[in-house]
């Protein structure tokens, strides 16, 4: 008979959230619909259905950023001891909340049906994060949520300000980047001292 190999209920966890999350992005390595190449059409009509199409995929990209910034933030809320990191949680939950109203306000007024709720690439992020806890769900929470997710929001938002045809849009990305990019910066600071 084999002894059994002494188990550490930390490395378990951490082994199970990078397994997971190598799984997660096995699946999701594609990115945003609106950032791939679009089918050639007639110019004129088809130009304006391309850019509402465009539109449309750009806010339900930002939707699915700004819930899932506000659902991890509620998560981090109940989970940490950290008074830093129930600080930055309570943060991302105003900011993002109020950043996907306004996103909702804008997509009606477009017609779009605006989605009220996460991704699955954010959906399967939050469940592993929900495995951990301690520190070390304090230390991947910022790393996942602060760091990874607002350093995609920053691209989403510059893509945005660059590539789409919608004054509207482009005006909501111009308000949102500065407040994403100050998230991070705050995210890459917590990080830094938990070290």
């Amino acid at each position: 008979m084999t002894p059994a190999i002494p188990t550490c209920p930390g490395r378990q966890a951490r082994a199970r959230f990078l397994a997971f999350a190598a799984l997660v992005l096995a699946f999701t390595g594609a990115g945003p619909a609106w950032s791939q190449g679009t089918v050639s059409t007639p110019a004129g009509t088809a130009r304006q259905e391309r850019g509402a199409e465009q539109a449309r995929e750009m806010i339900e990209d930002l939707a699915h950023a700004q819930l899932s910034e506000v659902e991890s933030g509620r998560q981090a809320l109940d989970k940490t001891k950290n008074a830093q990191v129930r600080s930055f949680a309570q943060q991302m939950v105003e900011n993002h909340q109020k950043a996907y109203e306004e996103l909702q306000q804008l997509g009606r007024s477009k017609a779009f049906t605006v989605p009220n709720e996460t991704g699955f690439q954010h959906k399967a992020i939050a469940t592993a994060l929900r495995l951990l806890s301690g520190d070390f769900y304090d230390r991947q929470y910022i790393r996942q949520m602060g760091i990874n997710d607002h350093r995609r929001a920053v691209d989403l938002l510059m893509k945005m300000q660059q590539t789409s045809t919608d004054s509207e849009l482009k005006a909501y990305a111009a308000r949102q980047l500065p407040i994403v990019e100050r998230h991070l910066a705050m995210a890459r600071e917590l990080e830094r001292q938990m070290k």
